[in-house]
């Protein structure tokens, strides 16, 4: 079973370091006169601003433009040329999990209630399972009910988020013989739809 997400992180990604780049060149060439200390401190800081910004960015293409691949035998995550395989038995947190609403969140992955989250880490339930995938992008795994495109207004940044036909998955996990904390006995499947 092949999952994938739509969204297009690597467009971002090139705005991102074209933004820098600009913001940079500008600063260098442009910037209020002054002393060589003070040009040193700004380019210091402006290489500080633009290497985190790169990193997040760097974080989000990962996190969103794998393939996943769910099989018998185990889970492989894809990205280009990069790929790493799990067994099931090496996936040591298999649970559906529900999100938790607040006001900020560096992952935005609404219009999901939950998700089936996957981990060859142990995770502890209170911890976020969209950070995780965002931290960990080749450890875990977070899969989430397909949404009725009539009731979900797709727009660029809720764009169809590794999404699969959770009833179908749970079918194939009872047929592969994978236990999966909430959707093996069925009590949380709801939390997916």
């Amino acid at each position: 079973m092949k999952i994938k997400s739509d969204r297009t992180p690597s467009v971002m990604l090139a705005a991102v370091v074209a933004i820098v780049l600009g913001m940079a060149a500008y600063e260098i060439f442009f910037g209020s006169a002054g002393d060589s200390a003070s040009l040193k401190v700004r380019i210091i800081s402006m290489a500080v601003f633009a290497t985190v910004l790169i990193v997040l960015t760097l974080m989000e293409v990962i996190s969103f433009g794998r393939k996943l691949e769910l099989n018998a035998e185990g889970c492989r995550i894809s990205l280009g040329c990069f790929h790493r395989f799990y067994t099931w038995d090496q996936i040591q947190t298999r649970r559906v999990e529900k999100y938790f609403r607040h006001g900020f969140s560096m992952v935005d992955l609404h219009p999901y209630k939950g998700c089936l989250f996957l981990s060859s880490r142990r995770v502890k339930p209170k911890r976020s399972a969209a950070m995780q995938m965002y931290i960990h992008p080749w450890s875990s795994i977070t899969i989430h009910a397909q949404q009725d495109p009539k009731k979900v207004k797709r727009m660029r940044n809720y764009s169809n988020i590794y999404e699969v036909d959770i009833p179908l998955l749970a079918g194939k996990l009872q047929e592969w013989g994978v236990q999966v904390e909430g959707l093996s006995d069925g009590s949380r499947i709801d939390l997916l739809k």
